[in-house]
């Protein structure tokens, strides 16, 4: 198929990450913060997340909750610029928390770093899945994501997001979709 840009407004068949997740998959519930100040910054107020950081929540109630706000919060976007949107937020989100401050006080605001890093921030925050740096240098950041149960339109929206933090004007996003839930995410800039 070979990699093409990340488009927002294409169709993604979001309900496949819902209809078919794994009972046993989980996230850390660290996650639903991300969702908690989309809604906080949209002015309304959030359902009722789990609290406690560290604590497993199923991958699917997650997933659930990631689609209803971005129906919600952004209801007049396709359903992967919404995702996406809700995507960006990761990174600025995640440098600010006390893990992630750790982590950037390694990688520092530098794309490659980052990219280096994301294998082992995913397994600490997801159940199930892998994500592997293929290349992580200046201009270049690949990585490959194995049985990883993100929407494609939200992990294209965290690396958007990675890039506005390390103050990179880009938006060239590459994806290869090898299956819904095995794709390459390539960063060119």
């Amino acid at each position: 198929m070979g990699f093409r840009a990340f488009d927002p407004d294409s169709d993604y068949k979001v309900r496949f990450y819902l209809d078919h997740c794994s009972e046993e998959d989980s996230v850390r519930a660290m996650s639903f913060d991300l969702l908690r100040r989309a809604y906080e910054r949209a002015g309304r107020e959030a359902p009722d997340f789990p609290k406690l950081p560290f604590a497993k929540v199923p991958r699917r109630t997650y997933n659930e909750a990631m689609l209803r706000a971005a129906e919600e919060l952004f209801p007049t976007t396709t359903m992967a610029a919404a995702l996406a949107a809700l995507g960006r937020g990761m990174y600025p989100h995640f440098a600010g928390s006390m893990i992630g401050k750790a982590i950037f006080s390694v990688a520092g605001h530098h794309l490659p770093a980052i990219g280096r890093l994301a294998p082992r921030a995913y397994a600490v925050s997801n159940g199930r899945g892998s994500v592997d740096a293929l290349h992580a240098r200046e201009g270049l950041v690949h990585l490959r994501y194995t049985d990883v149960w993100d929407p494609i339109p939200f992990t294209c929206g965290v690396w958007l997001g990675g890039l506005e933090l390390c103050s990179i004007d880009t938006d060239l996003l590459e994806i290869e979709v090898r299956g819904p839930v095995d794709y390459d995410v390539r960063v060119v800039y």
